[in-house]
């Protein structure tokens, strides 16, 4: 006679029963899985085989988001939606930026695995010395935004302060300085 390990259980005749039971479990939730009905279970639960879509949202340059705005002036936000759902979508999409108590929206339409790049110009309107714009998709949960520094009026550019034809350097500076004091 062997001995049967202790880690074994011993097997009796209720065993068969219990593995025949659960056998025709498994069958059962099968057939029922294939079911409009199982399916509607399954897709309530997240484990159907059909993945959901969703709808993306991206500036289409990040890197040239500004840094800094000028109060009174215009500026373009350009972003991108991409959509992933299965069938074709109109996606809604607001602006709203700090200062302004104007939300602009608009609406695009997506085909499946499409996106649609929009320009829109907002007025920057400065109330604090920084503005957040944001882009959002309504009814989604997706947004977007960036921080930029304000001004009040544009920065003089360096062009504008030269006499024509003037170097750049400390010299021709000194020159145009003692030049307009009489010195020379």
């Amino acid at each position: 006679m062997t001995t049967r390990p202790p880690w074994r259980p011993k097997i009796t005749a209720g065993t068969g029963a219990v593995k025949g039971a659960l056998l025709l479990s498994a069958v059962l939730a099968i057939l029922f899985a294939q079911t409009s009905t199982g399916r509607t279970v399954l897709d309530g639960l997240g484990v159907s085989g059909s993945p959901r879509g969703f709808v993306e949202l991206y500036f289409a340059a990040p890197r040239s988001v500004p840094a800094h705005v000028v109060s009174g002036t215009r500026r373009v936000v350009t972003f991108v939606v991409h959509s992933e759902e299965p069938r074709v979508e109109v996606v809604g999409w607001s602006i709203a930026s700090t200062g302004s108590a104007a939300r602009i929206t608009g609406a695009v339409r997506l085909a499946p695995g499409r996106s649609v790049i929009v320009r829109q110009p907002v007025d920057v309107v400065c109330r604090e010395p920084r503005m957040y714009v944001e882009v959002a998709l309504p009814g989604r949960a997706t947004e977007i935004g960036y921080w930029s520094d304000c001004t009040d009026r544009r920065p003089l550019h360096r062009a504008s302060k030269r006499s024509h034809g003037a170097r750049v350097g400390s010299r021709a500076r000194r020159r145009q300085r003692d030049a307009l004091k009489g010195r020379r």
